[in-house]
């Protein structure tokens, strides 16, 4: 939506936007350090900050782990470590993965993902004519790369 400086939308909207504006503001200046002081709410001293409630069991302060790779039931479907993640989620909750997409399916969606446009016919003659095994990531590669 563009914004139109005598819309009668605007002024009803601005009370809210002002709202939230003051809502972020006063939220973030609750938290910020106080530039060359020590009286702000966040840098009172005696306090010890790493310790406050739930500060060290937060998990952005927590070492970055490594998670074990999970072994799926049904090993057939997932091709790397990535899909063995999805797969063991789907599992317990009760669910299979939808079958693969045929060619022009992935080549549509892909295109769409990525370009928000259908591929072109020529595009298409040439996806369904490359056989080779790398032909996906060299379509995805060339749709990355164009503008």
């Amino acid at each position: 939506m563009h914004w139109i400086p005598h819309s009668p939308l605007n002024r009803s909207a601005a009370p809210v936007l002002l709202a939230c504006l003051w809502g972020l503001l006063s939220t973030v200046a609750a938290a910020a350090p106080v530039p060359g002081g020590s009286d702000g709410p966040s840098h009172r001293e005696g306090v010890d900050h790493d310790a406050t409630p739930g500060r060290r069991t937060h998990w952005s302060f927590l070492p970055v782990v490594r998670p074990a790779v999970p072994e799926p039931h049904d090993r057939t479907w997932s091709r790397n470590a990535i899909d063995r993640f999805i797969l063991t989620g789907l599992e317990q909750a009760g669910l299979r993965p939808a079958p693969e997409a045929d060619r022009l399916t992935w080549l549509r969606r892909v295109h769409l993902d990525l370009t928000g446009m259908p591929p072109t016919p020529g595009q298409v003659d040439a996806f369904v004519g490359d056989a080779r095994p790398d032909a996906c990531e060299r379509v995805v590669d060339a749709l990355l790369k164009s503008p």
